[in-house]
């Protein structure tokens, strides 16, 4: 067999039996996390332009674009769902051998496709797993730096959980797997110099791809199978020098789904602790804010981090998307409001002279002491003001963390409220919140995408 049909009899093998008890209930949160950052986004007037195309499109009327009394075709769907979970850059963190990214991107094709086809909720949390543990494990095997996004494993991802929900044979699940790893590939452009609105769209149009290619693969149309080892395929292309043969290890303990966890915040993953550290020693200050004269600011001497806190784009940034993944602006801002929410990115705020001028006394430092977690970004930080009172903050690990306990019902459901809240009133929340809590009991998911229709202006 070629790589991809045994990747295909690898998915087919899975099993919800097989799953730890972490595992399901991480699943369950960061579905519950996911959709609650998806209806966020729809108080942004950007992020809704995506979901008014999809409703332009139109589309047989059989899956729920968040929010939105719309139905429309399962890979429109993705399209819409897929870029509003990604926008606000709210949802998850995978922290895995090489730190980063953010498999719940595949969450869009997992309703989309258990709604089309009625699927259980035991089968919903199975392909939720099957996927964190496919991307996770191409995330962790990715030896070199190509010219190729992350955002092209939603392809690939969002092709096989979905031919899995929708009951795809060997043949036809290999088939779709083939189609949506060749043609949903994305440029590293896409997190290039001044950030566009490509960043969060990236992932819905992967995965838009990768479930039109489960559909083309039902009826019976075929995929390269060999997509990995062809010299112009994956192998060579897409994860040059990788261990490939890793994908296919026995998956019954230690799931990558077990090793993600939650942000607190809205902006990029370097982030979350600095931003946690900033907000930890304001609140110290006897003082007021605004009488910062310096802000020292610690963080791993890591590839990731130097290159965040270096690019000049980032330093100074000029869009909401590169405010967001912008550490200087972030801690600034959140000194400055005493929080970070999608608020502090309205009016451009980081064109504001009081946040610029409060950027200007950050001094970055990096720290080898603070290398030793892989599964984190640990800082310091020390705010010194005027009178020479100060304050010092340590974060090892930011909110919301796996490792501090933040992966739990109450505090993914107290982030759910809060974000959700535009959209859903308290007692729909309340619904959606007790429907995935026990969604391994659940005959069918459809029953939750009707919660998610109706919505607030």
């Amino acid at each position: 067999m070629t790589f991809i049909e045994q990747l295909a009899h690898w998915v087919l093998s899975f099993d919800f039996d097989r799953l730890s008890e972490t595992a399901v209930r991480h699943a369950k949160l960061l579905l519950l996390d996911s959709i609650g950052c998806g209806l966020a986004a729809l108080g942004e007037e950007e992020f809704r332009a995506a979901v008014s195309v999809v409703e332009q499109m139109g589309g047989v009327a059989e899956c729920t674009i968040l929010g939105s009394a719309t139905l429309t075709s399962a890979p429109n769907a993705v399209l819409a769902n897929g870029a509003l979970i990604r926008a606000l850059d709210l949802n998850d963190i995978y922290w895995g051998r090489n730190r980063g990214g953010h498999p719940s991107d595949n969450m869009a094709t997992v309703l989309a496709a258990a709604e089309r086809q009625g699927a259980s909720g035991r089968d919903v949390i199975t392909a939720i797993v099957i996927g964190y543990e496919i991307d996770g494990r191409l995330r962790d095997i990715n030896a070199a730096e190509t010219d190729f996004d992350y955002t092209t494993y939603s392809g690939l991802v969002s092709a096989t959980t979905a031919g899995r929900l929708l009951g795809l044979n060997h043949d036809r699940l290999t088939d779709a797997m083939a189609l949506g790893a060749t043609f949903a590939p994305s440029l590293a452009v896409i997190r290039g110099g001044m950030i566009s609105a490509a960043k969060w769209l990236g992932t819905g149009l992967a995965s838009h791809m990768g479930v039109l290619a489960a559909l083309l693969a039902a009826e019976g149309l075929s995929g390269p199978r060999g997509v990995f080892e062809d010299p112009h395929g994956w192998g060579e292309v897409i994860l040059p020098g990788a261990d490939v043969a890793r994908l296919l290890e026995p998956a019954s303990s230690d799931f990558r789904i077990e090793h993600a966890s939650i942000k607190a915040y809205p902006s990029v993953m370097t982030s979350q602790a600095p931003v946690a550290a900033a907000l930890q020693a304001r609140s110290w200050l006897s003082g007021s804010v605004r009488d910062v004269e310096r802000i020292d600011l610690r963080i791993a001497d890591i590839p990731m981090l130097r290159s965040h806190v270096s690019n000049p784009q980032r330093r100074h940034p000029a869009s909401h998307e590169t405010a967001d993944h912008s550490i200087h602006f972030l801690v600034a801002v959140a000194l400055l409001d005493g929080e970070l929410t999608p608020r502090q990115f309205e009016h451009e705020r980081w064109l504001d002279p009081e946040v610029l001028a409060m950027m200007d006394r950050i001094q970055v430092a990096v720290d080898p002491t603070l290398n030793n977690d892989t599964d984190t970004f640990p800082c310091g930080i020390t705010l010194t003001l005027r009178s020479g009172e100060s304050a010092t903050a340590e974060v090892p690990y930011h909110p919301g963390h796996h490792h501090d306990g933040g992966m739990n019902a109450g505090i993914v459901g107290a982030k759910f409220d809060v974000y959700a809240a535009m959209r859903l009133d308290e007692a729909a929340r309340t619904k959606v919140k007790d429907f995935i809590l026990h969604l391994e009991a659940a005959e069918s998911v459809r029953p939750l995408m009707e919660l998610l229709r109706p919505y607030r202006t």
